[in-house]
């Protein structure tokens, strides 16, 4: 249940990251990893931690693109 004690959300940052900015709809990394800032991922921790009683497991499970650049 939302809210209980007993309840972690455990949020798996990759598959927030595809389903929020739709990758699975144009497979765009370069067009979503432009909508991603700072913000974003603040937001999903906020609404995170509102389901939770403040304690929240993030997981990182697997690298599902990689971009070289330059220095």
């Amino acid at each position: 249940m939302v809210g209980s004690d007993r309840v972690i959300p455990s949020v798996q940052l990759e598959n927030v990251f595809m389903y929020e900015t739709r990758i699975d709809q144009h497979g765009n990394f370069i067009q979503a990893d432009k909508q991603v800032n700072k913000d974003f991922w603040l937001n999903i921790l906020r609404k995170t931690l509102e389901m939770s009683k403040g304690y929240l497991s993030l997981r990182f499970s697997q690298v599902t693109g990689v971009v070289a650049r330059a220095l």
